[in-house]
């Protein structure tokens, strides 16, 4: 009786084992979908996850590459120079990537990701 629980456990493993790994990898991705309505969740998802919601991309971002370089605009004071005299924060970079059948945002330095509901993607074709 013991060794049928165990044979039966061991092949729900095998089975769970399996399915986890045919799992598709996510992929680099461009956009297919250049919409305003894509642009502007991208623009939404961005805004958010920067704590900058009047950030501006441009309308080809991630159409022809899977990463976003994002720099924050400077301030400047009265004469035209750096407001606090330097640049303090790095450019931010995001990465989009297919995962199955949708498209994900990712911020690299974080991990966090975001699922774009608007957008349409395409695996990036390797280089």
């Amino acid at each position: 009786m013991i060794r049928k629980f165990v044979s039966h456990m061991c092949a729900g493993m095998t089975l769970l084992v399996s399915v986890a790994c045919a799992v598709e990898p996510d992929h680099p991705a461009v956009i297919t979908n250049a919409t305003s309505a894509a642009r502007a969740e991208l623009q939404q998802t961005v805004g958010k996850a920067l704590g900058d919601p009047g950030i501006t991309l441009a309308d080809d971002a991630l159409v022809s590459s899977n990463t976003l370089i994002v720099e924050r605009a400077r301030r400047l004071d009265p004469n035209g120079l750096l407001a606090n005299g330097r640049e303090t924060k790095p450019p931010e970079h995001f990465e989009l990537m297919r995962s199955g059948s949708r498209c994900v945002l990712v911020r690299t330095s974080t991990r966090e990701s975001w699922t774009l509901q608007h957008v349409t993607c395409r695996a990036q074709p390797a280089q």
